[in-house]
């Protein structure tokens, strides 16, 4: 699975994946944050929710790596203000939208298909 490999600046990311990948510039990054559910009376798991909190674009293509770039970070319901830059702390980063990146993490990355041709 890639993973975030090192956080260059507050809207750039360096990712495991390169050519060899098959990775393109233009392909999607995204991170997510998982909700456990647990039963209120047994504590059992019952299951685990995937939310959106980052999306980032291919912007350049290495040999053994990929750099991306911020396109979209998830708002939380508690967040205030306006879309303020994400801030380097230590390995991570963290940003007045509550979003949390660490290097390491888990990251999907996907391609948009182009359209289908007509076929006449």
């Amino acid at each position: 699975m890639a993973k975030v490999a090192k956080i260059l600046t507050p809207t750039l990311l360096a990712v495991n994946v390169g050519k060899a990948t098959g990775v393109q510039v233009g392909d999607e990054v995204i991170l997510f944050r998982s909700e456990h559910v647990n039963d209120p009376v047994t504590g059992e798991e019952l299951d685990v929710v995937n939310f959106v909190k980052l999306r980032l674009e291919i912007s350049e293509v290495r040999e053994k790596m990929s750099l991306a770039k911020v396109t979209d970070r998830q708002r939380s319901q508690s967040s205030v203000g306006g879309a303020g830059k994400l801030k380097t702390m230590g390995d991570g980063f963290t940003g007045e939208e509550d979003v949390s990146v660490q290097t390491g993490e888990d990251v999907v990355i996907r391609r948009e298909d182009p359209p289908a041709e007509p076929p006449f």
